[in-house]
Order: structure tokens, then C-alpha cells, then sequence
């Protein structure tokens, strides 16, 4: 579920009828039932049912109209605050941001604000799904992001090259094993990112053929996540910065046979026309990584060489 389709939602709830909310949304009635369609596909339930003339929102629906009207908020206040600053005369540039994965970015992040102090730095936090969306709805200059399934659409400057990997406890019976095959997964729950994250359609893709994922967890916080990784004995998958930034237990870290690849980029659509700001970042930031290849993030515990993960255009 993206932006747009939690804006038809809820043009539907307002209008009760299917027609006047298309109408409202100057799309054709057909397209808007697709979005329907898809949204229940997607949630596996009915999002409005019909009570006389009026279309009403299920349980599932109120859920669903209860988070995309805070999405659609939040969205419309930073639109806000962006041409606030826009209209003031300064600089700005708004950055998506994926919701994990902060050590790896930061570092350029802050050295460019160092750099440019008089430019005004918004960021939006996000799924890769939704990023894409915020592109659709022209919130977003640039965005750092796992690379897009689909990159058609978009211009990507890679940052960041990888792999997915899976860590299990060092006791696990996997643990004496050199890489994992798909199979391993038949009926096996394991730990992941929710469905906004891009990991998650890239296993399901991989699988898809094969086995129907099972989920033991899906969180966003990689600590939690990896502690019940130690008392469960789930296997965790994530990409392999990830388990080795946050490996403070000595959990055995696997790679994928064949090769699971996955990469975060710098990304913006190609027809659009990056301002001034976006521009700077971008140069800026494919210079900082070829000068930093090699460079190390503080963990507290020690620290990570992230050079065997760079590579650049």
C-alpha cells in the first residue's frame, strides 16, 4: 500500500460510493476498483462493504483509514514545511531515508551538512515501497534506498553492494554449514523486515516457485530482532551489513547459494529535474564515497570495516 492508494481509500470512505469518489479523484471508476481490488488481495480481506447505497469500511478497512489518514497527514505537513522553506529563498533538499540502516548513510549525511550549512536538509523515514510512492507524489528530491526492483523509472548512483545473508545462533545445527540453499526455508519460520521493506518482496520473489515464506517475526528493530534470533533459534535474514553491524552475540552469519545479491543506491526518477541542492548531494556524495572507501563506523563494541560492502560508479 502506497500513498496514493491510501489517499483513494479514503476519498471512498468520504463519498461512500465508488463512482463520485473516482470522480473526485479524476480517475475512471474501473482504475479506482483495481486499487480496491489490489488492496484487498494485498490484506487478504475486504476493505468497504455495501449497506444499502453506501460503501462502508470494514474492520480490516478501519484500520487500514485510521494509518492512511496519519500517512497522508504527515505527507501533507512536510509538503508544507518544504515550501515554507522553498518560499523563504533557501536552499533545500528533501532526502527519503530507509528506516534502517542509519550507520550506514549517516557519516554523509553529516559531512555534507557540514559542507553546505546554508542548505536546509528534510528527510523522510520509510520503506522502500513507500519512497517510491513519495517520487510519485513529487515529496521527494533524491532518496538513499535499497535498490529498486524495477529501476526503469529511475536513475541509481550505487552506494552500497552486498549481499543477503542469514545468522543463526551458534549452537544452531545450520551453523556448521557453509552457505544455505532456498530449500533449507521449506517450512522453517525465520525473521525478517516487514512487507514495506524491499527485502521482503525480494524473498518472496526468490521463493516464490519453490515454498511459501513462513514468518516466526517481522520487526523493524534489528536488536530485538536478533535477540529473539538467540532465544528462538530462528534463523534471521537480513542483508549482511546488517547482521554483522549488530552481531553482538556471536551469531553465525551464512551466505545464500546461489548468491543472494542486494544493493543500496542513491536514487531518483529520471524524468525528473533535480534543483540546485539535490544536484550538490549528489556530486557530493559520489565523491565522499570514492574518497571513503575504506572508512570504519563506531559501534561501541568495536568497529566494522564497511569496504568489502562499497562499490561505486
Amino acid at each position: 500500500m502506497d500513498i496514493r492508494e491510501a489517499s483513494y481509500i479514503i476519498e471512498i470512505e468520504k463519498a461512500k460510493n465508488l463512482t463520485t469518489a473516482a470522480n473526485n479523484l479524476f480517475i475512471t471508476q474501473p482504475a479506482l476498483s483495481k486499487v480496491l481490488k489490489k488492496l484487498e488481495a494485498e490484506f487478504n480481506s475486504p476493505v468497504f462493504y455495501k449497506e444499502g447505497k453506501d460503501l462502508l469500511p470494514t474492520p480490516i478497512g478501519n484500520i487500514l483509514l485510521q494509518h492512511s489518514k496519519t500517512i497522508v497527514r504527515e505527507f501533507s505537513a512536510m509538503n508544507h514545511d518544504v515550501m515554507r522553506i522553498t518560499n523563504s529563498g533557501q536552499a533545500r533538499l528533501c532526502l527519503g531515508l530507509p528506516l534502517m540502516g542509519g550507520f550506514m548513510y549517516a557519516p554523509i549525511l553529516a559531512a555534507f551538512a557540514a559542507q553546505y550549512p546554508t542548505i536546509q536538509l528534510t528527510t523522510l523515514e520509510a520503506g522502500a515501497n513507500d519512497l517510491f510512492a513519495a517520487f510519485t507524489e513529487k515529496y521527494l528530491d533524491l532518496a538513499i534506498s535499497p535498490s529498486p526492483e524495477d529501476n526503469r523509472d529511475f536513475n541509481e548512483t550505487l552506494l552500497f553492494r552486498s549481499q543477503i545473508a542469514v545468522a543463526v545462533n551458534a549452537s544452531h545445527p545450520w551453523a556448521l554449514k557453509k552457505y544455505l540453499l532456498d530449500e533449507d526455508f521449506i517450512d522453517i519460520p525465520f525473521i525478517t523486515f516487514p512487507e514495506d521493506a524491499r527485502i521482503n518482496s525480494m524473498l518472496s520473489a526468490r521463493f516464490h516457485d519453490k515454498f511459501t515464506p513462513v514468518y516466526r517475526m517481522i520487526g523493524r528493530e534489528v536488536l530485538t530482532m536478533m535477540a529473539t534470533a538467540c532465544a528462538t533459534d530462528a534463523p534471521i535474514v537480513l542483508p549482511e551489513p546488517y547482521l554483522r553491524f549488530y552481531n553482538w552475540t556471536d551469531m553465525a552469519i551464512l551466505p545464500f547459494s546461489p548468491d543472494f545479491p542486494w544493493s543500496m543506491g542513491l536514487i531518483y526518477p529520471k524524468e525528473s529535474r533535480l534543483s540546485k541542492a539535490a544536484r550538490l548531494f549528489l556530486d557530493f556524495t559520489e565523491d565522499y564515497m570514492l574518497s571513503h572507501q575504506n572508512y570504519y563506523v563506531p559501534l561501541g563494541i568495536g568497529d566494522i570495516d564497511l569496504s568489502e560492502y562499497v562499490a561505486i560508479h
